[in-house]
């Protein structure tokens, strides 16, 4: 097994937002597109025919100044799920196994996210956010996490 180059990662992905900045080393930086607030209370059971996913509440970023092109979140403690902007392309995928990681400098803003396994079956890319007690403000397609790719 050994790690694709951010260059051949960018080949297996859609809605780039800029490639020169985003593919780098062994690895793709992803940028946020949407985040939403849990609204309700999932369920789970054993089985799964009792399984409820939580709903989401997609929350608006906000500009700070009328001339921005960008707005940012600005976000509580608490725990946040994450659309990405680049989707993966479907029929670029096989035997491929695809990791998120967070940035560094999301850790040191106070956001983490763990090492995710994405499932291959669905080209959204999404993670869960947690976010420290201090807060964090995120801009509009912000690279917060990056996407590395083992080839079998």
């Amino acid at each position: 097994m050994k790690y694709l180059s951010g260059k051949k990662i960018s080949e297996m992905l859609d809605n780039i937002i800029y490639e020169k900045k985003q593919a780098c080393g062994d690895s793709f930086y992803l940028t946020v597109n949407k985040i939403y607030k849990f609204s309700s209370t999932g369920e789970l059971d054993f089985g799964g025919s009792e399984f409820k996913k939580c709903d989401l509440k997609e929350i608006k970023p906000e500009k700070r100044n009328s001339e921005d092109d960008y707005g940012w979140w600005e976000l509580k403690q608490g725990h946040y799920f994450i659309e990405f902007n680049e989707t993966l392309k479907m029929d670029k995928i096989s035997d491929e196994r695809i990791y998120i990681s967070p940035l560094g400098r999301l850790m040191l803003a106070g956001g983490d996210h763990t090492k995710t396994l994405h499932e291959k079956r669905k080209p959204v890319i999404d993670t869960i956010l947690r976010v420290a007690e201090s807060g964090l403000n995120i801009k509009e397609n912000a690279r917060i996490s990056k996407l590395e790719v083992l080839k079998n």
